[in-house]
């Protein structure tokens, strides 16, 4: 371990907690390719992280498809 730059170290320990996050919200999209993941896919959990991004806010989401399904 003292031949190991600290750096290197820190920089595969965020790869491998990105690469579980990833498959995390591949797995909860039944996207089982990285290539099928599409920004429709995700949501953004505060609404500045969504102006920013331009990923939909987690309560607007979805919201006309769930309002159809309720006002049936």
């Amino acid at each position: 371990m003292d031949d190991i730059p600290l750096g290197a170290l820190g920089i595969y320990t965020y790869a491998q907690k990105f690469k579980i996050g990833m498959s995390q919200i591949m797995a909860g999209s039944r996207n089982f390719s990285f290539k099928s993941v599409s920004r429709k896919d995700l949501m953004s959990l505060t609404p500045e992280a969504s102006e920013v991004s331009g990923i939909p806010y987690v309560m607007e989401a979805y919201r006309d498809e769930a309002w159809d399904i309720l006002l049936e």
